[in-house]
């Protein structure tokens, strides 16, 4: 009975879902994804852990997320450096989990330095997946 309650309300939802924004509102910014990035964790000379990246970027106008569209190769050569740096820096808990915010913190850095201060509004971290080997 409840399984069939939340498919009505799923189907009673899906128009308003697919028309998008009500007339008259507002979308802020524009967000571009990226390819998942995965890197290994090195310790002791072995690959012991492998950690998953799913990136977002947002863009306070067209024109900049265009541009970031156009230098997705360029991002993900500084993303994958930023992360690589930060997982495997020789102070960084091998065991534990990433550090989400550090790994934010670095990423819009980098984006910043690539695409302009003024371009990039934030960071999104859709996901991060991290294996043991």
């Amino acid at each position: 009975m409840r399984a069939l309650l939340f498919m009505a309300l799923c189907l009673l939802s899906a128009p308003a879902l697919a028309a998008g924004p009500e007339k008259g509102s507002s979308v802020e910014g524009l967000f571009v994804d990226l390819d998942p990035i995965v890197l290994p964790i090195v310790d002791g000379g072995r690959v012991t852990q492998s950690v998953t990246f799913a990136i977002t970027l947002e863009f306070a106008g067209p024109a900049d997320a265009d541009r970031a569209r156009l230098l997705k190769p360029r991002l993900a050569d500084g993303f994958v450096t930023a992360l690589y740096g930060m997982l495997n820096d020789a102070n960084a808990p091998k065991r534990g989990l990433v550090d989400a915010a550090e790994a934010k913190k670095r990423l819009l850095r980098k984006a910043q330095e690539i695409l302009g201060e003024a371009r990039v509004k934030a960071v999104l971290l859709q996901a991060v997946q991290q294996r043991g080997i």
